[in-house]
């Protein structure tokens, strides 16, 4: 008590610093400040990573989150908008990395979209994943627990499980990769592998500046996660023996027989309660005195479902994923509350594709691009104004998020528009596309409609055609100008 009246005499001006009898300090290494990459030892490291992966294969909780986010995030596969100053190289540049893409894994086992999902599933339960970019063109995939110190390399404090840093900038300088022995498991004692970080693209989410290494997503909630599994299956083993306990005799103390015990089918006697077992269909005839009564079970019971759904919020909130979404579960909301979930969910699933982007896509662009032109698979890309090659100029287009009400959606944003709160290039973003690209197609297709149109009008003289009857057959014979026309808000066009 003295010594927490001296601090709070000379300065601890926070209650969250302060040690009482309800609140001790953090236990051993966690007090003092050091280094993340240290409070994390290589053995704990790998029992932290086994843990989460442990959830992912058992648990269907982790497993469906897992699978969520990455499906989300990736879709059927982030793709490249090349943005040069010429539409001919950049349509042939789309073409040679779409045809690249499938071929693009060195162990010829994954196509490229298939590899964007696994490395958001690995950032979850391992915390980092790596690829070495070989001589031939493809990649090759280093999985988070074969990036680690050689045997012969434990006692150099800049190597941290695997990676080299250079002690003076703290910039990762290469990496240390070890391969399988016959059991599968990492030989770091001979063989292992050294790569310059020009050759290889290293994937993890930091949440220091200093940290080396990444540690899983999963890892602030695997004991949540552990224990609810926990309760889980000691719910189930509790309902299990309340079914297998289907009945009791209750036996009148005034009269009948004072002990009958089983009379028919297997029995046995335990202390002095005796049961018999039965098989299902059979009509039981009762003594004098007895009457049978159902056990009924309460398992599981209200206040264990709560008890589940706060801990699910809670692993939800963690990772950014409301709960309804971590569940598919909209039951329980209304649009607005169901709307804001999504817009939640969305924001979260756009940083994770920001994080792919920068991590892994723009870097194997660069080098794969570039390394196509130096072998001559692709032309040189177009100069800027200061005679630089601008092959490395390139959007994405990511997969288009889904709402609850599609037409209420559009609305809405016709509206933002017409009130200039947004362009049509914003609008266009969002479905992963590019408004270029849209715009172009569209003209295309007019043009085409337009064609058309003329073809009727010459098969039909008396019916008078326009380019609107083919494109919208919903409103044929509401001929629509192509210049002075208005949307009306509620989608419905009409002639100006």
């Amino acid at each position: 008590m003295t010594f927490n009246w001296i601090r709070r005499l000379f300065g601890a001006g926070y209650d969250g610093a302060d040690r009482t009898r309800h609140r001790q300090y953090l236990p051993g290494g966690r007090r003092q400040p050091r280094q993340e990459d240290r409070m994390l030892g290589t053995s704990d490291r790998i029992r932290l990573r086994q843990e989460c992966l442990n959830l992912r294969r058992n648990s269907g909780i982790v497993a469906g989150i897992v699978d969520r986010v990455s499906d989300n995030v990736v879709g059927s596969g982030i793709m490249p908008q090349a943005k040069t100053a010429s539409k001919e190289w950049n349509d042939e540049a789309e073409r040679f990395w779409k045809e690249w893409s499938k071929v693009a894994d060195y162990r010829q086992r994954m196509t490229l979209p298939e590899i964007q999902r696994q490395i958001i599933q690995a950032r979850m339960w391992a915390g980092d994943v790596a690829f070495v970019l070989l001589k031939n063109g493809q990649i090759q995939p280093v999985e988070a627990e074969r990036i680690a110190t050689p045997d012969d390399k434990r006692t150099q404090d800049n190597i941290f499980d695997g990676v080299q840093v250079d002690p003076k900038t703290g910039i990762r300088v290469g990496y240390y990769m070890a391969g399988r022995n016959s059991t599968g498991g990492v030989d770091t004692t001979k063989g292992v592998a050294y790569k310059r970080r020009e050759n290889v693209i290293y994937c993890n989410n930091a949440i220091r500046f200093d940290q080396v290494r990444g540690i899983p997503d999963l890892a602030p909630v695997v004991n949540m996660l552990r224990d609810l599994d926990s309760l889980n299956e000691a719910t189930i083993e509790k309902a299990k023996i309340e079914a297998f306990n289907a009945m009791v005799v209750q036996k009148d103390s005034s009269g009948g027989p004072g002990n009958l015990g089983p009379r028919t089918g297997a029995g046995s006697q335990i202390g002095s309660t005796q049961y018999e077992k039965m098989e299902s269909g059979i009509i039981h005839y009762m003594s004098p005195g007895e009457q049978m009564a159902m056990i009924e079970s309460k398992t599981p019971h209200g206040e264990h479902m709560n008890y589940v759904r706060l801990v699910l919020r809670l692993i939800g909130s963690a990772i950014g994923v409301p709960y309804e979404f971590l569940l598919l579960d909209f039951s329980e909301s209304n649009f607005s509350s169901s709307r804001a979930a999504l817009l939640q969910t969305h924001r979260t699933f756009t940083g994770w594709q920001e994080w792919l982007t920068s991590q892994f896509l723009q870097r194997l662009w660069n080098w794969r691009i570039a390394k196509a032109i130096k072998n001559g698979d692709l032309p040189p890309a177009p100069l800027d104004d200061m005679g630089r090659s601008t092959w490395y100029k390139v959007d994405w287009g990511y997969p288009e998020f889904g709402w609850i009400d599609p037409n209420a959606e559009a609305l809405s944003e016709q509206r933002e528009f017409n009130l200039g709160k947004k362009t049509m290039k914003d609008i266009v973003a969002k479905t992963g596309k590019d408004l270029q690209d849209v715009m172009a197609q569209k003209a295309k297709e007019l043009d085409a409609a337009a064609q058309l149109a003329d073809d009727l009008r010459a098969a039909h003289p008396d019916q008078d055609f326009n380019w609107t009857d083919v494109i919208n057959g919903s409103n044929a014979g509401q001929h629509q100008k192509l210049q002075g026309t208005t949307t009306n808000m509620d989608g419905g066009v009409s002639e100006g």
